[in-house]
């Protein structure tokens, strides 16, 4: 017997945002924290997007660069994942590894 995927749309945290979360009755307090939590997952997601496209523009594997950091693969997976939570002296153990550098920027509008 076939079993079809359920497609999903995709669908950005802004376009969530509007739907979903701007329809909810929040007091000023819970939307609050739930703007913190996605700048948070904003941040979090930047940055293991460039650990991991530094990484690949160096060749490196996350075995090599966790050797590198000496740490175990597995917690070079975590960084690169979606729940990215690096402590800063791990982000500045990785910036050094990958030839980055950290800086803390104004938004944009």
């Amino acid at each position: 017997m076939k079993t079809m995927a359920r497609q999903r749309k995709r669908i950005s945290m802004d376009d969530f945002g509007a739907k979903y979360i701007d329809t909810l009755k929040l007091t000023p307090e819970e939307r609050r924290e739930v703007d913190e939590f996605d700048a948070y997952l904003t941040v979090s997601l930047k940055i293991s997007v460039a650990l991991l496209e530094a990484r690949k523009e160096l060749n490196l594997t996350q075995q090599q660069l966790a050797e590198k950091l000496g740490l175990d693969q597995s917690e070079v997976s975590r960084l690169e994942g979606p729940e990215c939570n690096p402590t800063l002296r791990t982000l500045s153990k990785l910036a050094t590894a990958l030839n980055l550098e950290i800086q803390l920027v104004p938004r944009q509008g």
